[in-house]
């Protein structure tokens, strides 16, 4: 046994790194009204894959996509 725990099961959250709303906004360097904003009116905007209606978790990699993609401030 190497102590370390077994990989999650394909196609869950835990399969790849997420971002909260508030990570999101440091990413992006906005505040809240922003991303509020964004996930209304930009139907592109990645989809909730974990967490809960209060406390949502997006996949990093196609929120900083999704970011760069619309040049709303990810470094380079």
């Amino acid at each position: 046994m190497t102590g370390q725990p077994p990989p999650p099961a394909s196609g869950t959250a835990a399969d790849q790194s997420t971002v909260s709303p508030a990570g999101i906004t440091l990413l992006a360097g906005v505040g809240r009204a922003a991303l509020s904003n964004w996930r209304r009116q930009f139907p592109d905007f990645s989809a909730r894959v974990g967490g809960t209606d209060a406390h949502p978790l997006f996949p990093l990699d196609a929120v900083e996509a999704w970011l760069k993609n619309h040049e709303k401030g990810v470094g380079p």
